[in-house]
């Protein structure tokens, strides 16, 4: 539901509470329940910039990665 305009959003909220599988009592609650969600970045109603992404992957793990992928790829049936 990022992205999206109000009025979009709670379309879909609403159009994704409702089903058959559950009571009207219950999608009504649910839909309630995500409408009253705030998730300013989501519905874009903060001028604040996104926090910036501290956990970096270390470049021994990343290097650890990409050998075993490399692996793998030139001997396919190999997985051990």
């Amino acid at each position: 539901m990022a992205l999206r305009s109000e009025e979009a959003r709670q379309w879909l909220i609403r159009d994704l509470c409702l089903r058959s599988s559950v009571s009207l009592a219950v999608s009504e609650a649910e839909r309630k329940a995500l409408q009253q969600l705030d998730l300013p970045y989501f519905l874009r109603k903060t001028s604040e910039t996104m926090p910036a992404d501290n956990k970096t992957v270390p470049p021994e793990l990343v290097e650890a990665i990409q050998t075993r992928l490399t692996a793998m790829r030139s001997d396919p049936g190999k997985e051990g």
